[in-house]
């Protein structure tokens, strides 16, 4: 892989982290397109840290109040905390048991196209509901529905943000707690599948 192929990567992967479109489905189309191979381990866990400092940037006053809030044993905090664990418990599981097969589905663009379109179809979805009050506050079955959601997107293709904010306003939170929610419960599985393919190294 050349530097400029790493550099049409990088761009891809930056310009669609924060849109529910999935990105590692367009690393993957644009790999096919540029006919490189699939990045190397060092490359992968490359873009997992770039991402993981990009959503702590992104909603670093909301991390600084969750750590305060756990220093001083504010309940709401530790409350909140506790929702995005249990919502990380699914993918942790699923992420180590199936780490190679998922990784395979990675080789398959055919495969990726398809779960675009699922995809596209899950965010075409949400304009069927219609919810009267909507939650600010993630409850247990947000955050479990939600982590259940989030290991459709160890397959290429499905927005791991678009399903997730997706089921998130499907069981009745706002959109807006929604997408929070959802990029801060990226933090804990993301670095995870950094350390797990840093492993590779």
């Amino acid at each position: 892989m050349s530097y400029f192929d790493a550099v049409i990567l990088g761009l891809v992967q930056g310009l669609t982290e924060f849109l529910p479109v999935s990105s590692s489905g367009h690393l993957v189309m644009a790999q096919t397109f540029l006919g490189v191979p699939a990045p190397g381990v060092f490359l992968e866990v490359a873009l997992h840290v770039a991402t993981l400092l990009s959503v702590m940037v992104v909603y670093r006053r909301k991390l600084a109040d969750l750590a305060v809030g756990a220093a001083s044993r504010d309940p709401e905090s530790l409350r909140y905390i506790g929702m995005l664990a249990l919502a990380t418990v699914p993918v942790a599981v699923l992420g180590f048991l199936f780490k190679d097969p998922i990784e395979a589905a990675f080789d398959t663009p055919h495969v990726t196209g398809f779960m675009l379109l699922v995809t596209g179809a899950l965010l075409w979805s949400t304009t069927w509901g219609d919810v009267q009050r909507p939650h600010d506050t993630p409850r247990p079955r947000h955050a479990l529905s939600m982590g259940l959601a989030q290991c459709l997107a160890l397959l290429p293709g499905i927005s791991r943000s678009g399903s997730t904010i997706a089921t998130g306003l499907w069981t009745g939170l706002s959109g807006e707690r929604a997408a929070e929610f959802s990029f801060l419960m990226s933090l804990p599985a993301i670095a995870g599948a950094a350390v797990l393919q840093g492993s590779d190294l």
